[in-house]
Order: structure tokens, then sequence, then C-alpha cells
């Protein structure tokens, strides 16, 4: 079994998700709410620093209760998001014209 990232919906005050067959029958797992459903992310240099500093705090709070397979599909993860973040970041810097150099 190895960690993935699902998706759910609330329902009547409860997360709905579907999970893999192979998950464990009252198995813990760790919530984080994204956007408010229909919210539409506008990308501005504020935002993209939130959002890195929100990563640095879950890091803090996940990585401790991980196990070493968990921590390093969680570390990846981590860093395709930061990597798209700072991407877009460039973009916006650089008015969508690429690195300068």
């Amino acid at each position: 079994m190895s960690p993935t990232t699902i998706v759910g919906k609330i329902q009547n005050g409860k997360v709905v998700v579907e999970v893999p067959p192979d998950w464990p029958e009252g198995g813990e797992v760790w919530v984080h709410p994204i956007d408010p459903p229909g919210s539409i992310v506008v990308f501005t240099p504020e935002t993209i620093a939130a959002r890195l500093a929100q990563l640095d705090e879950w890091a803090k709070e996940v990585t401790p209760f991980l196990s070493s397979e968990q921590l390093s599909v969680y570390e990846q993860e981590r860093a395709e998001e930061v990597a798209d973040l700072r991407a877009r970041l460039a973009e916006i810097e650089t008015g969508g014209r690429g690195p300068t150099g």
C-alpha cells in the first residue's frame, strides 16, 4: 500500500471519499481543505508565497508521523507542487517571457 492524494467531497457534514480497496478498514487519514468549492484561484506573488508557506507548515505537522515510504512519496509530491508554484511565479515575474539571462 502506498500513500496517495485522493479527492473527496463534504456531504451532510462528513468527508466522503472513494479509497483504494487495499486500504485497511479503520485506517487514519489526514484531511486538508482546499479552496472553497467553485472558487477561482488567482496566482499572484502573494497567493503563491502564502501557498508555499502553507506547504512548509504542513510539512512540519505531517512528516513526523510518516513512515519512510510515505515520507518519500510525500516529499516527491511536495517537490512537484513547489516546482509548479515557482514556475508560475517566474512566469508572473517575467510577464510570461520565460527566464531572462
